[in-house]
């Protein structure tokens, strides 16, 4: 079974997708789940067109979003969290949460090296209590704060993105097989 966190992103984006739920209405034109929209169509443009690091071609109006690694259960992250805090993570979910926990300790085994070329210590997280598991970087910030520090949170992201494909893209692609 899923856990609820993740049916209930793929519900909404299946929702979402077939129009069952409106699109922000001009009333929250300025409100939160716009400015989570805006950020995550810029963030999706600069990603697709300078990077090619998805097709990906519509922000929604949600706190997170998720790329393929290429490689099923593993996913690269962005994600405006509770705590006013923003992460960027590989989030590992394979089906199993003994999988899980055995790709994330596959990779803590290189733990020092995989952090010294992302340049940056990194938060290494079994998630008691669910099923999957994840390797973040955490900032503070919120989709509420003004449009400044908004635009060096879509920075931020877009390094971090480049930088988890980077280091932990060739471990993925040459260390994992899942059926």
């Amino acid at each position: 079974m899923l856990p609820l966190a993740f049916c209930c992103r793929r519900k909404r984006a299946r929702l979402w997708s077939r129009r069952e739920v409106a699109p922000p209405s001009s009333e929250d034109s300025n409100g939160k789940y716009s400015r989570y929209q805006r950020f995550f169509q810029q963030l999706l443009d600069e990603l697709r067109e300078k990077y090619r690091f998805t097709n990906a071609r519509v922000g929604q109006p949600q706190n997170w979003y998720s790329f393929s690694t290429g490689k099923r259960g593993l996913q690269y992250g962005i994600s405006f969290a509770a705590g006013n805090r923003i992460h960027a993570e590989l989030y590992i979910d394979v089906g199993d949460s003994t999988q899980n926990a055995s790709v994330l300790d596959a990779l803590l085994e290189k733990r020092t090296s995989l952090e010294t070329e992302f340049g940056e210590p990194l938060e290494w997280e079994k998630m008691e209590g669910r099923r999957a598991c994840r390797i973040a970087v955490y900032r503070s910030g919120s989709i509420e704060d003004a449009e400044a520090s908004l635009e060096q949170y879509h920075r931020w992201a877009i390094e971090r993105m480049l930088q988890f494909k980077k280091v932990f893209g060739p471990q993925l692609h040459f260390h994992f097989r899942f059926p």
